[in-house]
């Protein structure tokens, strides 16, 4: 089993700071189509993101269940299954083990595969736009891709041709 781990923000949809209407979503172009082959190739893909707008009071939990149902809505509506959502609520400055880079949600999400799906693990990779879900790859133990620094087409190449060591 591959598993592909998605930043939100930035990453699939387009990057509203404190996003807290699901009215506002609207996801990236350029992943659809990669996202989509990905699947049909069975991949299965979830979302790792930081919500530190919860922890700063800015935006609800409620909101942010709001907005991630859309998200997993439009991608739906794109053929693009996302199997999970999880996301750490809380501010920097917050001492908790789930906020990117740390790996605890990561950590929490491939547990989560195993015992539903018993099967073993391939290969997991994160994709992100920032040098905190890198870190958290790292930390983890994973591959991470830099989404700045790879376009979606080339990610897509680059996990169908992996051969493997």
């Amino acid at each position: 089993m591959n598993i592909l781990l998605l930043d939100r923000d930035g990453t699939i949809i387009e990057n509203i700071p404190y996003l807290n209407d699901e009215n506002k979503v609207k996801i990236v172009e350029e992943c659809i189509y990669p996202l989509r082959v990905l699947n049909d190739k069975g991949w299965k893909l979830s979302i790792v993101s930081n919500q530190s707008g919860i922890g700063r009071k800015l935006i609800s939990m409620k909101e942010v269940h709001a907005v991630n149902k859309r998200v997993r809505d439009l991608l739906l509506e794109n053929e693009i299954f996302i199997d999970y959502i999880y996301f750490c609520p809380h501010a920097p400055w917050q001492s908790c083990r789930c906020r990117k880079p740390n790996t605890r949600l990561i950590e929490k999400l491939l547990k989560r595969y195993k015992s539903i799906f018993n099967e073993p693990i391939d290969r997991v990779v994160m994709v992100g736009d920032s040098q905190s879900d890198i870190d958290a790859a790292k930390n983890a133990k994973i591959e991470g891709i830099l989404l700045n620094k790879m376009k979606w087409l080339e990610i897509k190449e680059h996990l169908l041709n992996y051969k493997g060591s």
